[in-house]
């Protein structure tokens, strides 16, 4: 009966330790956003030794847990998912980039568009299977108010890298 228990114990805790996806895909996509949450409320640079546990943590959520529940996942949930992410990295890299704008606006626009250019080159097939395959996931209202904020994005982004 002790061994029951125990094991029962055990398992328990080892189900709580390692479930960081959550049972559903709702748990799943609360878990994530408290996660990022979480990760923007501790204030850290780029370059602390913290972010390795952070960065385990994403792969996990991003790797397997995704994974899990991408095909029972709306369009809507997919861009709330998608854009935790970029706030999760924005966390990461945003103070730096913040600084190059500051330090030297035009400077890092060219780096930029340079890096921009490097990535595109020799990706085409690669990028047009990616967007082919978003679009085909995206009905046709999800993808006009993609586009709409995506445009809204780069406007503002433009309009600082101007100033």
């Amino acid at each position: 009966m002790k061994i029951l228990i125990t094991m029962m114990c055990a398992l328990m805790l080892a189900s709580c330790a390692t479930d960081q996806c959550g049972p559903t895909k709702e748990q799943f996509l609360e878990n994530y956003e408290k996660f990022v949450d979480k990760v923007e409320s501790k204030d850290l640079t780029s370059d602390s030794d913290a972010w390795q546990s952070m960065d385990q943590k994403l792969d996990k959520y991003l790797s397997e847990c995704y994974t899990e529940f991408e095909n029972n996942l709306t369009n809507s949930e997919r861009i709330d998912f998608a854009s935790n992410t970029v706030r999760y990295y924005y966390t990461k890299y945003g103070k730096e980039i913040s600084v190059q704008l500051g330090s030297d606006p035009e400077a890092f626009a060219r780096q930029m568009s340079k890096n921009l250019e490097a990535f595109l080159n020799g990706n085409e097939d690669e990028i047009e299977a990616l967007i082919d395959d978003f679009a085909h996931r995206l009905d046709r209202k999800d993808l006009d108010e993609l586009i709409e904020k995506g445009s809204e994005f780069l406007q503002l982004l433009t309009e600082d890298l101007e100033n």
